[in-house]
């Protein structure tokens, strides 16, 4: 009887275990970085000449969310607009942020995200939420927490604009909260939608985009930025805005693709050896 049957079925289990342990690829994370700013910032929810040139501005094709990020060494500044036919008091935008231990896509009940949603609904225009995915977010004041969010927010030719603020310092924060410094990074989500009709709004998963705080400058005529020697500012947000024009700064964004298992790589190269001493085994074995 020819004993080539037994070659086969190795060669058949060493393409079974290739295929088996090969790396896979994973979706590329967009890594939004917050750059210093070097432009102070009046939230008012009317963008002065200047007031973001320090940063890019992007939008979010899922939401339709515009965007910008950067911070002043006590806190966070962000800018959101969003477009609406017509004013809405239930109408919303907003970030939601979540821990990298967060394994749903927008939160769960062992790993909440917050949301930041900016509305003309809210008292001071802006809310923070504790999410958990499916269930209905709740306010942090339900609990007994403060908003950390300060937004000012505008109704302008069909557009919402909210110009915000969180400082890194937390007050009464819910437990859920971000403790942000320098190096910080955070899951990041957007979404734009109507209170009134839950099912009428349009978000990113959690799986996206990464915020990560920097100590960068950002250049609006070079496609990278510098190393910053330290923020400018040690205050909060001032009512005082800036004349300097510049353009609107395109957008510098960085993917950072999943690197494959390192743990799968070893068991590839332990089943290819394995194979190999078997083919050797059979083929000796044809021989005799």
């Amino acid at each position: 009887m020819s004993r080539r049957p037994g070659v086969l079925a190795a060669f058949l289990a060493l393409a079974f275990l290739m295929g088996a342990f090969s790396p896979q690829s994973a979706s590329a994370v967009t890594i939004v970085k917050v750059y210093q700013s070097q432009h102070p910032v009046t939230l008012d929810g009317l963008i002065q000449p200047g007031e973001w040139s320090d940063t890019p501005i992007v939008t979010d094709s899922s939401s339709g969310l515009t965007y910008a990020f950067k911070q002043n060494g006590t806190g966070l500044l962000f800018l959101m607009q969003w477009s609406e036919s017509i004013a809405c008091p239930t109408c919303f935008g907003g970030i939601e942020l979540g821990h990298q231990n967060n394994t749903a896509v927008m939160g769960a009940p062992s790993t909440p995200t917050i949301m930041i949603l900016a509305s003309p609904s809210f008292k001071g225009s802006v809310d923070d939420f504790v999410s958990t995915g499916e269930f209905t977010p709740i306010p942090v004041e339900q609990d007994g927490y403060t908003t950390q969010t300060t937004c000012g927010l505008d109704y302008t030719g069909g557009a919402y604009t909210a110009e915000c603020y969180r400082p890194f310092k937390l007050n009464n924060a819910s437990p859920y909260d971000f403790n942000f410094t320098l190096g910080s990074t955070a899951e990041l989500g957007f979404a734009v939608g109507v209170f009134t009709q839950p099912g009428d709004h349009l978000a990113t998963d959690m799986s996206t985009y990464m915020l990560s705080i920097t100590n960068e400058t950002y250049s609006s005529t070079s496609a990278t930025s510098t190393t910053g020697t330290g923020p400018t500012s040690s205050s909060a947000p001032t009512n005082s805005t800036t004349s300097t024009t510049g353009s609107t700064p395109s957008a510098i964004v960085t993917t950072a693709p999943t690197t494959a298992s390192t743990y799968a790589e070893e068991l590839l190269v332990m089943a290819i050896g394995f194979s190999v001493l078997i083919l050797v085994a059979l083929a000796r074995y044809e021989r005799s």
